[in-house]
């Protein structure tokens, strides 16, 4: 085991109250971490943000899950959320619905920690959401996403 300190990675800027129906927030990445804008694993830096569509087939990257392949199948939707775990409540949350790609056998699209990876259209390299939550209930084998404008947009930030 290592012996030194623990560094800090970014310093937290601005948030959304959950009561807004949206899960996000911002940090600010410590001076010592890079801001290269690529993404591991998908060979490319990514050049913006796009709207999330009906039938779009996106990707998420993530350290631990490797690369998670999914299709959008819903746009618009409001999901209810159990922050209770968390110190919170229910909360009814603003955002897209992500399934598994027919084309690719997966066992399921839901993995753990996935919460704050952003969804990215393979083809324009463009980020289309923010992973927020897997489904539950009803809505399981799948994924919810806030749509990356609307979060920008209600944190005045810009891409």
């Amino acid at each position: 085991p290592g012996t030194q300190a623990a560094q800090p990675l970014a310093a937290l800027e601005r948030w959304l109250d959950l009561k807004q129906g949206y899960d996000a927030a911002v940090a600010v990445l410590s001076a010592a971490i890079s801001d290269d804008a690529s993404i591991a694993d998908i060979g490319t830096r990514v050049s913006g943000v796009e709207e999330p569509r009906l039938g779009l087939a996106v990707v998420r990257p993530g350290a631990a899950s490797g690369m998670t392949h999914a299709m959008v199948d819903g746009i618009e939707g409001m999901f209810e959320l159990d922050y209770g775990s968390y110190g919170d409540q229910k909360h009814w949350m603003d955002g897209v619905r992500l399934v598994p790609r027919p084309q690719i056998p997966e066992d399921a699209i839901r993995t753990a920690g996935g919460a704050g990876g952003v969804w990215i259209n393979p083809e324009t390299q463009r980020t289309v959401a923010l992973h927020f939550a897997d489904g539950d209930g009803a809505a399981t084998n799948c994924a919810l996403a806030h749509p990356l404008s609307r979060i920008l947009s209600l944190l005045d930030l810009t891409f």
